[in-house]
């Protein structure tokens, strides 16, 4: 009885079996990289998303407390306005020592909280100039002019920050 042809079979088998294991380690390990790879570019698309829609947002939230606050302005004047028709010239400064209005000082809170120091700066001048008008002190017609300021700079600091227009392609 001649082994050889046997161990050669057992051997042949053993030999496939290991070749088997080395090649699946192999195929598991580039799995497992490729797994992690993925992973971290789906991490970092999201983290990009994340940052693109939070600047989207900081930005809607410093455009919309520039107009609230341009939009309080209005309404103050034309308070002081519809006052001066109703009270034959009187300005509503000759009445009330001080300007009450809790949405301008809100709508300005929020533009000093949320906005560059030029828009802080414009819309604090601008606040002054109504102030200026509740008390007619405004001889100079400087209200249209720090309106005008106002606009500038929100115009100029909401055109450098504007988000993009679009998400960024995620793959």
């Amino acid at each position: 009885m001649d082994i050889s042809p046997v161990v050669a079979a057992i051997v042949a088998s053993l030999l496939t079996a290991a070749l088997s294991v080395v090649v699946q380690l192999v195929a598991n390990s580039h799995a497992r990289k490729m797994a992690v790879a993925d992973r971290e570019a789906a991490l970092e698309a999201d983290r990009e998303r994340r940052r693109f829609e939070a600047r989207e947002r900081r930005y809607e939230d410093r455009r919309d407390a520039v107009a609230d606050f341009g939009r309080a302005v209005a309404d103050e004047i034309q308070q002081i306005n519809r006052h001066m028709e109703q009270h034959d010239g009187l300005l509503p400064g000759d009445v009330f020592m001080y300007m009450d209005s809790p949405s301008l000082s809100a709508a300005y809170s929020r533009v000093t909280l949320m906005t560059t120091p030029d828009v802080t700066k414009a819309a604090s001048d601008l606040l002054g100039s109504v102030d200026d008008v509740f008390h007619g002190r405004d001889k100079t017609n400087k209200y249209r002019q720090h309106l005008n300021a106002y606009r500038e700079a929100c115009r100029a600091t909401l055109a450098e920050e504007a988000p993009p227009t679009a998400q960024p392609d995620p793959g």
